[in-house]
Formats: C-alpha cells, sequence, structure tokens
C-alpha cells in the first residue's frame, strides 16, 4: 500500500493571453494567482509492476488584481474544486528518479462536482506514457507521450497547458490554455564522462478546445540542448541546465532531476 499527497500554496504573478492556440502577446494581460490546497491518493500494488488507488484533490483559487475590463472578465476563475478520481499505474523502470530502461505508464481520471463541495463542475482525464532505453553504450534515447483532457466547466486556472522546465521547453508555461493538450516529447543523453551527460531534446504538440478540434497539421514546435552534472550516483541525481527555443520565445532552466 502506497500513500503519496502535496501540498499547494501559491500567491505569484503570472500573465494570460486568453483561451485557445491561436492567442496573441499583445493581448498580454499580468495576474495575481492565489491558490491554496491539497492532494492525495491511496494505492495499492496488485502486481509487481501495476498499481491501483483512489485520489482526492482540493483547492481554493483566487485571483487578484484582475485587469477591469480585460479578458479574464470572461471566465469563470474563483472559488473551490473539489474531486474524488481514480489512477492506475504501470511501471517497468528500473529506477524512478533516473530510469535507464523500461516504460511507465499513468492513466487519471477525476470528478469534480458540487455534491464534494465543488465550486465547479468537470471531469479530469489524463494519460502519461514514458519509455527508456539505450540506443548504443553511453546513449540513452526516452520520450515522452502526454494527454490532458477537461469536460464541462473548469475554472481557468486549472485549463490545460504545457512549457516550462518539463515539458515543451522553450514555451512560457501557461502561454496556451485551453481543454486538451497533446504533446510528445523525445530527448537524447549522450554520456561525456562520469560526471557529465550532454542532452539533445525536442518537443512537439498543441492544445485545443476538444477532442474534435485536434488537428495535428496545427502543432507547435521547441527544441534544445542541455547539461547533466551528476551530484550523486546512487541513487543517479543530476543538476540539470537547458536552453531551448520556440517559434515565438526562449528559456533557460536551471533545476535538480530529470523532465520526465
Amino acid at each position: 500500500y502506497i500513500i503519496d499527497g502535496v501540498l499547494l500554496y501559491s500567491d505569484f504573478k503570472k500573465q494570460f493571453y486568453g483561451v485557445g492556440n491561436k492567442t496573441h502577446f499583445d493581448d498580454e494581460e499580468d495576474y495575481t494567482n492565489k491558490a491554496y490546497g491539497f492532494g492525495t491518493g491511496f494505492n495499492r500494488k496488485i502486481f509487481e509492476i501495476i498499481k491501483f488507488g483512489v485520489q482526492y484533490n482540493f483547492q481554493d483559487l483566487h485571483i487578484r488584481d484582475k485587469k477591469s475590463g480585460g479578458l479574464l472578465e470572461n471566465y469563470e476563475t474563483d472559488g473551490v474544486i473539489s474531486g474524488f478520481g481514480f489512477k492506475t499505474s504501470f511501471d517497468t523502470r528500473d529506477n524512478n528518479i533516473y530510469p535507464q530502461k523500461g516504460c511507465k505508464l499513468d492513466v487519471l481520471w477525476m470528478l469534480y462536482n458540487n455534491r464534494f463541495g465543488s465550486s465547479f463542475n468537470y471531469s479530469e482525464t489524463a494519460v502519461d506514457f514514458r519509455n527508456y532505453f539505450e540506443i548504443k553504450k553511453d546513449v540513452l534515447f526516452s520520450y515522452q507521450f502526454y494527454s490532458r483532457f477537461l469536460n464541462g466547466n473548469p475554472p481557468v486556472q486549472t485549463l490545460s497547458t504545457f512549457g516550462g522546465a518539463n515539458n515543451m521547453r522553450g514555451f512560457y508555461s501557461g502561454r496556451y490554455v485551453d481543454s486538451v493538450v497533446i504533446f510528445l516529447q523525445p530527448e537524447i543523453k549522450i554520456k561525456l564522462n562520469n560526471m557529465f551527460q550532454l542532452a539533445l531534446f525536442s518537443g512537439v504538440g498543441n492544445i485545443y478546445r476538444d477532442f474534435e478540434s485536434v488537428d495535428l497539421k496545427q502543432i507547435k514546435i521547441a527544441s534544445g540542448a542541455g547539461l547533466r552534472i551528476q551530484l550523486n550516483k546512487n541513487p543517479k541525481i543530476n543538476m540539470r541546465t537547458d536552453l531551448a527555443f520556440s517559434s515565438e520565445s526562449t528559456g533557460f532552466y536551471f533545476t535538480i532531476l530529470e523532465a520526465f
């Protein structure tokens, strides 16, 4: 049996550009996202590589410094989300911090409803697949496929998105938001010596209003390179520096642990 959880507190200035995959930088609107909450999961290992469990998520959401007459006034933003759901995991990786072989599949389904104390009624479905294998000695290839779909009336802060240090690097996190996100990101790591690795990565994907509007011809692309510096040998933990480019922005990321 495995119990996990997360605590959340946010009081952070962000930018909003509207909903959809064709919004413009000129429509940028600053706001302060204030939120607190927690999530927890209770999981049982059914077989050695399969886990199944129940999840609960609670957040109190509020936006401060909203621009009068701005884009955000057209969307629901303030209230509570409270929902229960299920999560299934299939995991054959050799290590959960720095895997070098195996794969992992997570499938999550959540229902947020006023019967659970939620101000918003919607469902969330997410699929996260990751695969790792060596092309040849000291060359590791990995990729992640991720999809998330919201159905109903979620608050704008919980809409699907991409960008930031861990997915579609090169895009600002939250630059595009909508109900559906789909992306694929491959990465190659080349061992230079016992301490350093060179990483080459890319990402292709987009956000959409619903599955009917998914068009693989309308995709966004980001790519870049980075350096991995080994901090600990067992378990292996790297310091990560990435420089990534997209069609509209550049991102530099300095953090611990891998993107996926």
